[in-house]
């Protein structure tokens, strides 16, 4: 039979692993800690680039917690911006020294809202298309398919 009283522990479960459920108040130091975190992340903190988790790890949060604060509180928001932003430049700057496999690099950047694009040509075998503008006169104009429409409609 299920618990109703949220209060009681199941079997199995310790009170600490119910106390890491609840939501954490916003703490009034979170954004200089996390000021000081982006510029520090490595020589400080030791992390090979800045994140969620290792934000999270210093205010004492869980990554799914600090991503609630920057909805929640606006200045932390634009914060966390920048720590995605400094994400990015780091990975992207890695990637382009080749001190970052490609791969690796570009799966990082689709959690910063990156992601890769293919130019694909699939109407014109690879050849030069010119664009052709068809501006409709007053006394007959063409269609689409090439088909004059003259006056009488039925042309």
């Amino acid at each position: 039979m299920a618990n109703k009283n949220p209060d009681e522990l199941r079997v199995g479960q310790d009170k600490r692993s119910k106390d890491m459920h609840k939501r954490k108040p916003y703490p009034p130091e979170a954004v200089e800690m996390a000021l000081d975190y982006i510029e520090n992340y490595e020589e400080t903190y030791g992390d090979a680039l800045p994140s969620t988790a290792g934000l999270g790890k210093i205010l004492g949060a869980s990554p799914q917690q600090v991503r609630h604060w920057a909805r929640d509180h606006d200045e932390f928001m634009g914060v966390y911006q920048l720590l995605i932003a400094e994400k990015a430049r780091v990975l992207i700057n890695r990637g382009v020294r080749g001190q970052t496999k490609e791969g690796f690099a570009k799966f990082l950047l689709s959690h910063c809202g990156y992601q890769e694009t293919k130019n694909m040509d699939i109407t014109s075998g690879g050849q030069s298309v010119t664009p052709v503008v068809l501006l409709p006169d007053n006394e007959h104009t063409t269609s689409a398919a090439g088909f004059d429409e003259g006056e009488g409609g039925d042309g």
